[in-house]
């Protein structure tokens, strides 16, 4: 534990925040015990997770120095970053860091993450979010696109991409909001799909259309749409 609170200090993540009480034992213990298991297991996105959850809590309680108390942290990834560039696990967890703080800054090592694995569908998600933030709706939709392809299982990710799709392209909304009930006919997100149609309709006879079918493939008993 002494060479962990060592290397808090050497790297310059102080644990408690300037003008701030000083933190409980308990958090500086859960704050070492998560740096701990990220300098064990830079690769584990399961201890980058961990350790942002102890930032996130930290932030909740202290929100108005939300960003100062991210900078010691974001200052060890760097470090970390300088002796491992291509780490999936450093890039995924200063990218999910900045994130977490809606800056600009994460998009690239959020980007370097999916060059290194295209399989990882939470980061193009992260990706999608973060493009609209700053408006790019396209770019957003395209993430999120690749997002649903990189998890064709997730009917999360489906209904994602597929209700973006009515900001972006109404052309292919319909169909792919259809494919989403299709492809999803026990899951929530295939009601929701269809649901969102007569909801949007233009027409009453297309509203009529898609919530009767909702209530055929989706009864009320079974499903929340």
């Amino acid at each position: 534990m002494k060479r962990i609170l060592a290397l808090c200090f050497a790297l310059g993540l102080p644990l408690i925040a300037a003008g701030q009480p000083a933190a409980q034992p308990a958090a500086e213990s859960e704050l070492a015990a998560a740096l701990a298991a990220v300098e064990a297991a830079p690769e584990s996105l399961v201890a980058h997770d961990a350790l942002l959850r102890v930032h996130q809590a930290a932030v909740r309680k202290d929100y108005k120095n939300g960003e100062a108390l991210a900078a010691p942290l974001e200052k060890s990834y760097r470090a970390w970053l300088a002796r491992a560039p291509g780490s999936l696990g450093l890039n995924y967890g200063l990218g999910s860091l900045l994130y977490s703080h809606e800056d600009p800054r994460a998009k690239p090592f959020l980007l370097k993450v999916v060059e290194l694995d295209p399989k990882q569908a939470k980061v193009f998600q992260m990706l999608a979010i973060d493009a609209e933030r700053w408006g790019d709706e396209a770019g957003g939709s395209e993430f999120m696109r690749r997002a649903a392809a990189a998890d064709p299982a997730s009917p999360d990710y489906a209904f994602y991409y597929a209700s973006g799709l009515g900001r972006v392209n109404p052309a292919k909304w319909e169909e792919a909001s259809l494919d989403v009930a299709r492809r999803f006919p026990t899951h929530e997100r295939g009601a929701q799909a269809l649901y969102w149609l007569g909801a949007r309709a233009k027409t009453e006879a297309k509203r009529l259309q898609y919530w009767e079918q909702l209530l055929a493939q989706f009864p009320p008993a079974k499903f929340n749409w």
